[in-house]
């Protein structure tokens, strides 16, 4: 198992907020295992979703680390 770089997560992240084709839906992705906490009403929230995701996108020094995952 390899895990996804932060940067995979996050362009399939906005593919899929871009992408949904909902009617007053909640997406949430704000748990701690998330790089960047998304989360808001669908299609209303959609732009501002989107910023956020870019943002991480363009700065993934700052918001995409890579992880260190530990095994008790």
């Amino acid at each position: 198992f390899q895990e996804a770089s932060g940067q995979t997560v996050m362009r399939e992240m906005r593919l899929l907020v871009s992408e949904l084709d909902v009617a007053d839906s909640f997406f949430m992705s704000d748990h701690i295992s998330n790089y960047v906490p998304v989360y808001g009403r669908l299609p209303q929230d959609r732009d501002e979703m989107l910023v956020r995701i870019d943002k991480a996108l363009a700065q993934p020094e700052v918001f995409l680390k890579a992880r260190h995952l530990t095994h008790l």
